[in-house]
């Protein structure tokens, strides 16, 4: 993760392995309903979660949507990071 002085995420290493910019910034508060929507606005490119320490994880797309799929539609994009970091997703 590249970040700016401030702290702030401002980019990450690609698959190719070339730098890209973040896909789309939740708090760790925003619901897993509106994480699909920012992800699926956004080319489908991973979510990024950040709370006021820095940034808690990187959530892909499957990891929602299995969240969702598994009756857990009141859940928030926090343990949605959690999920993706247990499941071989960055954190």
């Amino acid at each position: 993760m590249f970040v700016d002085p401030a702290g702030n995420a401002v980019g990450r290493l690609g698959a190719d392995g070339e730098p890209e910019p973040v896909g789309p910034v939740a708090h760790p508060e925003t619901s897993l309903r509106d994480a699909l929507s920012l992800i699926m606005t956004d080319n489908n490119r991973p979510l990024l979660v950040a709370g006021d320490d820095g940034v808690l994880g990187i959530v892909p797309i499957e990891v929602i949507a299995g969240a969702l799929a598994h009756g857990n539609g009141g859940g928030h994009a926090d343990g949605a990071a959690e999920r993706g970091a247990a499941n071989g997703g960055h954190a």
